[in-house]
C-alpha cells in the first residue's frame, strides 16, 4: 500500500511538472502518464503499446509507466503489442481504454497465464496391431491405424516432453521409431512423427559337400534356390518376423546316391536373420527308414564314411496304423512294412539312387485286424512268412517276380500262440531258406512256449513241421547269419516286467534237418531286458539291446561266441542315452549298429550336421574288436515314437 502510494504521487508530481511552462504566463495543457500493474509473467518479450505508437518493453512483474505523457482529454488505449514467450503466455489487458483527465491513470492491468499445447503427431507405415505410445512414462495412447494421434490433455508451454512405443505392434511384428522423440513444448502443438516398418528376416545357411549338379533348395515351399557350389547360400525374400520357415531340398542332384540333407531346417523367426541352416551332402552308402507312430515313413542317408544319418525327409506317406517290423527284399529293391493294426504287409519299391519309396500293388491282409507282429523274407525273395498273434497262424505271402505285387496264399503254420500281446521275434529263417523257426509265446497266453522248426519247399514256400522244443519262457529269437545257432530271450521274472534281466540259450542247429537242441549254457545278462538282439555277419560277436526306464536299462551289452557251443562271454557295455529305443540294426558288413528312437538333447556332439538318428561303429581290430566304439554319431531328437527301421545298402 506504502509503495502504491509513492507511485500515486509520482504520477500526479509528473503530471504537475508535465503541465509547467518553463515560468510563462502563457495557459499550456496538463498533461499526465498512463501506467499500471503486470501479473503472472513468467515469459520475456512482453511489449505494451499506447495508442499504437508508444511501445514499452516489461520484463518482470510489477508496475508499468509510459513515459510519455497525454494531456487532459486525450483518448489512450493500452495494448499487447508482443506476447511473451519461453514460455509462451498470453497477456490480457484490464481497464485498458479510456479518457485522459487531469490526474494519471494507474488502474491498467494486465495479467499474463502460461499457455497450454497438444503433444500430437501422425503415424505413417503401420499394420500390425497393439501399438501403444507413452508420454513422458506416466500417459498412453493406443494407436490402431495410420494417420494422427494426440495425446489426452495439454501441457504449458516450456513442459519437457518425451514420447516412447511402450509396446511395438504384432501380426504382423513391426519396429515404430519416433523421430523427434524428445523437446520442451514452444508455442504451437507438437508434430511427432512415427515411423513403422515390419520386421523382416533373411534365411541362410552353408552347404558342405556338393559336386553334383542340379541342387535346388525351398523356403516354405515357395522360394527355390538352385545351389551349385559349396559355401553360403541366401533366400532372396524375406520373411516377415514371427513367420515359421521350412527349408527343404526340392530337387537333389543328378549324381547317383549323391543326397543332400539339412540341420536346423525349421523354426520361427525372430527379430534376428536365420544363418544356421545346414545343408550337407555326400554319395551315402545306403538308406535307413524308420516308421513314425503316425504310419509315415522317413529316410535317411548313410554316410559312406562315418555311417552317421543324413535326414531326407519323408520317403512314404503311409506305411500302417501301427508298424511292428520293417524287412528287406535280399535285393535291397523293396521294403515291407507289417501293420499289425490292420493285420497286413505293405510293400514299397525302393528307388537306388535317392531311396525314394513307392507302394507297390495294395495293402495284403493276412489276419484279423491288431494280429499280424512279425514277418521274414525268404533268401530268395520269393516269399514272406506273417505271423499272426491274433489267430494263432503263420501265413505265407508270395512276391511277383515280375511286378514285387504282394499276394497272400495261405496260412500255413496253425495253433500258434494266440489272444496275447506279441513278442518282439516271433520268425527265423536259416541263411539258405531251408528252415523256418517259429516262436509260439505271446504275452499272457498260459500255453508254455515253444519253437517249432519247418522245412521250407523252395518251389511252394509251403512248410514241413520238423520238430518242436521247450523254449524255457522265451520272449524273442535271433539266429546267427552263419546258420550254426539259434538264441532264445527269456526274461527272469515275468515277462510282462519289461525292465527284467534277460537269460539268453543258444541252440545248436542241425545243418541236415534244421533241428535244433539245447546247449546248456545259458548266459544271464543283468540290468537287460533284451529287446533286440543282433549278431554280427561273422558269428563272432552278439548285440543285445536294452531301454527302459532306468539309466543302467539304457545300454547295448556286447559279447564274444563260441564257436563250438555259441555260448556268450561278456565283451563289454554301452551305455545309450536314450529313452524307449526298441530296435537296432547292423549294417551288412557289421561295421555298424544303428539306433532309433527319442533321443535326449544333448546326448551326441551337436555340431554332428549328419544326425538325426544314432551310429555306433564297431571296433574291426585288435583287442578292441567287437565292441562298440560309443558314444556315437547323432544329434537330432525324435519328435515323436519311431515304430521301427530298416536299412538297405
Amino acid at each position: 500500500m506504502r509503495k502504491q502510494k509513492q507511485w500515486l504521487a509520482l504520477l500526479v508530481s509528473a503530471a504537475f511538472l508535465g503541465g509547467c511552462s518553463g515560468g510563462s504566463n502563457d495557459a499550456t495543457p496538463l498533461t499526465s502518464l498512463v501506467g499500471g500493474g503486470v501479473s503472472g509473467l513468467a515469459g520475456s518479450g512482453l511489449i505494451l503499446s499506447l495508442n499504437g505508437g508508444a511501445d514499452l518493453a516489461v520484463g518482470a512483474n510489477g508496475t508499468f509507466i509510459f513515459p510519455t505523457g497525454l494531456a487532459s482529454g486525450t483518448g489512450y488505449t493500452v495494448s499487447v503489442k508482443a506476447q511473451p514467450v519461453v514460455p509462451h503466455q498470453t497477456c490480457l489487458v484490464t481497464n485498458a481504454t479510456g479518457t485522459m483527465g487531469d490526474s494519471a491513470v494507474a488502474d491498467i492491468s494486465v495479467a499474463c497465464t502460461t499457455n497450454n499445447y497438444a503433444v500430437r503427431g501422425t503415424v505413417a507405415g503401420l499394420t500390425g496391431s497393439g501399438l501403444a505410445l507413452r508420454l513422458s512414462s506416466s500417459v498412453s495412447l493406443q494407436v490402431g491405424a495410420d494417420g494422427d494421434f494426440a495425446f489426452p490433455g495439454q501441457l504449458a508451454s516450456g513442459s519437457n516432453y518425451n514420447v516412447t512405443v511402450s509396446r511395438q505392434p504384432q501380426t504382423p511384428f513391426q519396429t515404430c521409431v519416433v523421430a523427434n522423440p524428445t523437446g520442451v513444448i514452444g508455442g504451437s502443438d507438437t508434430n511427432i512423427t512415427v515411423t513403422c516398418t515390419t520386421d523382416m528376416f533373411s534365411v541362410s545357411g552353408t552347404v558342405t559337400g556338393l559336386t553334383g549338379l542340379g541342387l535346388v533348395l525351398q523356403l516354405n515351399g515357395q522360394q527355390d534356390l538352385p545351389v551349385s557350389t559349396d559355401g553360403t547360400f541366401v533366400f532372396p525374400n524375406r520373411l516377415p518376423r514371427g513367420t515359421q520357415y521350412t527349408v527343404t531340398v526340392a530337387f537333389q542332384t543328378s549324381t547317383y546316391r549323391e543326397v543332400c540333407g539339412l540341420a536346423n531346417a525349421t523354426g520361427t523367426g525372430g527379430t534376428a536373420n536365420v544363418t544356421n541352416v545346414k545343408v550337407t551332402c555326400g554319395v551315402v552308402s545306403g538308406f535307413v527308414y524308420r516308421a513314425h507312430s503316425t504310419g509315415e515313413i522317413s529316410k535317411l542317408g548313410v554316410h559312406p564314411t562315418t555311417r552317421a544319418l543324413l535326414p531326407l525327409g519323408v520317403a512314404a506317406a503311409k506305411a500302417g496304423d501301427f508298424v511292428q517290423r520293417f524287412i528287406v527284399a535280399p535285393n535291397g529293391a523293396a521294403l515291407y512294412a507289417v501293420d499289425m493294426l490292420n493285420g497286413g504287409i505293405r510293400a514299397f519299391s525302393v528307388e537306388p539312387s535317392k531311396g525314394g519309396l513307392t507302394a507297390i500293388g495294395a495293402p495284403v491282409s493276412t489276419s484279423p485286424p491288431s494280429s499280424a507282429s512279425d514277418a521274414v523274407v525268404h533268401p530268395s525273395g520269393k516269399f514272406i512268412y506273417v505271423f499272426n498273434i491274433g489267430p494263432g497262424t503263420v501265413s505265407l505271402v508270395s512276391v511277383e517276380a515280375a511286378t514285387g505285387v504282394l499276394r497272400f496264399e495261405r496260412d500255413v503254420a496253425t495253433s500258434l500262440a494266440a489272444n496275447g500281446y506279441a513278442a518282439i521275434d516271433h520268425l527265423a529263417i536259416s541263411p539258405s531258406g531251408s528252415h523256418l523257426y517259429v516262436l509260439n509265446y505271446a504275452y499272457g497266453d498260459p500255453t508254455p512256449p515253444t519253437v517249432t522248426t519247418y522245412a521250407i519247399d523252395s518251389v511252394t514256400g509251403s512248410l514241413a513241421q520238423v520238430a518242436t522244443v521247450d523254449a524255457q519262457n522265451a520272449t524273442g529269437l535271433t539266429i546267427d547269419p552263419l546258420g550254426r545257432f539259434l538264441y532264445l530271450r527269456r526274461k527272469m521274472v515275468d515277462a510282462s516286467v519289461a525292465w527284467a534281466d534277460v537269460a539268453v540259450y543258444p541252440y545248436s542247429i542241425d545243418p541236415a534237418t534244421g533241428a535244433v537242441t539245447p546247449t546248456n549254457v545259458n548266459t544271464t545278462v543283468l540290468h537287460n531286458s533284451g529287446d533286440r538282439m543282433v549278431v554280427h555277419p561273422s558269428g563272432r560277436y552278439a548285440y543285445i539291446l536294452a531301454h527302459w526306464l532306468d539309466a543302467s536299462d539304457k545300454r547295448i551289452d556286447v559279447f564274444s561266441i563260441d564257436p563250438l557251443s555259441g555260448a556268450l562271454t561278456a565283451n563289454g557295455t554301452l551305455l545309450v542315452p536314450q529313452t524307449g529305443s526298441t530296435e537296432m540294426i547292423m549294417d551288412s558288413r557289421g561295421e555298424f549298429v544303428f539306433l532309433m528312437n527319442r533321443k535326449l538333447p544333448g546326448t551326441y556332439d551337436t555340431s554332428q550336421v549328419w544326425c538325426d538318428g544314432s551310429t555306433v561303429a564297431i571296433s574291426g581290430a585288435g583287442p578292441s574288436e567287437g565292441q562298440l566304439l560309443g558314444p556315437g554319431n547323432g544329434c537330432a531328437i525324435w519328435a515323436e515314437n519311431t515304430r521301427m527301421i530298416a536299412l538297405v545298402e
